[in-house]
């Protein structure tokens, strides 16, 4: 009989744990390239946030957010340019702490651009760092990884 308490136990772990897996995915992600000219192409990181969620821009407060990071991992063909943000940024300045955060609602586009040096096809790797927040709570930073191939 205790033996079947124990398993019990242990299925409702397992179910309580797979459900809060499913649960913390507010933001779902997709990235694209274009080529914008023969050697330079743009990829597109598009952000999709569930209702009342948020992420930070790359540009807000280190001190009181996560902002977005975006790492491209090091590749001697391609050389990257600055990332740029397509989306509605809200500021929000927070008198506590005497400062601004600056985060998207809703989706956002982070785009950033690329020169392949030299002939294509070129993968290109790397990781996406959010956090993803509502009113009521913050989750820890999350990194997606993703990987394109650059081709004419």
């Amino acid at each position: 009989m205790k033996i079947y308490k124990y398993i019990i136990c242990f299925s409702c772990l397992l179910l309580l744990n797979s459900i809060s897996g499913q649960a913390n995915d507010h933001v779902k992600w997709t990235f694209k390239s274009l080529r914008v000219s023969p050697n330079t192409f743009e990829i597109h990181f598009i952000a999709k946030m569930n209702s009342a969620w948020h992420i930070y821009s790359q540009e807000s407060s280190k001190t009181i957010s996560s902002p977005t990071t975006i790492i491209i991992n090091k590749n001697d063909r391609i050389q990257t340019g600055n990332i740029r943000e397509v989306g509605k940024l809200i500021s929000k300045y927070e008198e506590l702490f005497d400062e601004t955060i600056k985060y998207y609602c809703d989706s956002v586009v982070f785009i950033q651009n690329i020169k392949v040096l030299g002939s294509t096809p070129v993968i290109v790797k790397g990781d996406v760092t959010y956090s993803a927040c509502s009113g009521e709570q913050c989750l820890p930073p999350k990194p997606i990884g993703f990987s394109l191939v650059l081709k004419n």
